[in-house]
């Protein structure tokens, strides 16, 4: 799962410096956003307080509302 999540991190970089995707700006965001925010569900690091959370969900919300 972690390397498939890093390829796609990997991907994401590359389009960024150069590569062409033709996605909407807002769904490129909204994909990123739920992939860290799957990650950290996922694996749940010591930090990852349930403020983060919260934050994190409620960023998706709005992205998903507009």
């Amino acid at each position: 799962m972690l390397a498939a999540a890093q390829r796609s991190v990997t991907d994401a970089l590359q389009q960024g410096l150069g590569g062409v995707d033709t996605r909407p700006e807002t769904t490129q965001l909204e994909d990123a956003l739920l992939e860290l925010y799957n990650l950290l569900e996922e694996y749940a690091p010591s930090w990852y307080t349930e403020e983060h959370h919260n934050r994190a969900e409620s960023a998706l919300r709005s992205l998903r509302r507009s």
